[in-house]
């Protein structure tokens, strides 16, 4: 099962909504990562493992100036 953190663009409702789906989400409110700059956000992704779902339109730079990509596991 894929394991999500929710970007604070996303509403902190949707997280409660998606695990009352049976989906293992996490909003970044949640884990103290309100206000939080958007590497260290990735950064606690990769090591939680999970998939960030994001609407901010500068993760992909983020993604590329570090390597990852959406195959390894990144949104």
């Amino acid at each position: 099962m894929r394991r999500l953190l929710l970007d604070e663009g996303l509403p902190f409702t949707t997280a409660g909504r998606l695990r009352r789906a049976g989906l293992d989400a996490v909003h970044v409110n949640e884990v103290g990562l309100s206000s939080t700059p958007d590497s260290l956000i990735l950064e606690y992704a990769r090591s939680e493992k999970r998939s960030c779902v994001t609407l901010d339109l500068d993760f992909h730079q983020l993604l590329a100036a570090t390597g990852n990509t959406v195959n390894s596991g990144w949104l």
